[in-house]
């Protein structure tokens, strides 16, 4: 059977959730490649905002994940420098990741404490699950925005996920 995600069109914050889907694979993936996984996660992340799943938690899961499949996944449980499980993280895009306050350089862009345990809570947790998690949507915009930064590195920036912050 067809699935049109028609009800993506009847929310216009579940909808731009949903060309943050479609940017990441228009953007940065290659046409005809085969992704299988790549696949069956957009597929997930597209029928759970369908369902009325939280559309910031459902982009900010598929961006993880997405990022993770193509290679460039972000730790948030230790420095990638040294190992260290500081309380205190920063981005560093020169070293692909999350650092400690010790290995950070003057582009390490500050992740604060809250943001890191949600990006640790949805990381890898099912789309079915996302609903039992409860974070304020200003919580999830700012993982959003880390999430943006670091995609933006790593491919191209997404305009509908800078979109998608505005809006929710």
């Amino acid at each position: 059977q067809l699935e049109s995600f028609y009800s993506l069109r009847e929310d216009i914050v579940s909808y731009y959730a949903g060309c943050v889907v479609a940017e990441c694979l228009a953007n940065n993936t290659e046409e005809g490649q085969s992704e299988p996984q790549i696949f069956a996660e957009t597929l997930k992340a597209l029928m759970q905002l369908c369902n009325g799943g939280n559309p910031l938690a459902v982009a900010l899961r598929f961006a993880l994940e997405f990022v993770r499949l193509s290679g460039f996944a972000l730790d948030f449980s230790k420095c990638t420098a040294c190992g260290n499980t500081a309380k205190k993280l920063f981005l560093d895009y020169a070293r692909g990741g999350l650092v400690c306050e010790d290995c950070r350089n003057a582009d390490s862009y500050p992740v604060s404490a809250r943001v890191v345990a949600t990006c640790k809570v949805i990381d890898g947790l099912s789309y079915d699950k996302l609903s039992s998690v409860s974070v304020p949507d200003a919580v999830l915009k700012d993982c959003l925005d880390v999430v943006n930064k670091y995609v933006a590195h790593c491919f191209s920036p997404l305009k509908s996920l800078a979109e998608l912050i505005k809006l929710a």
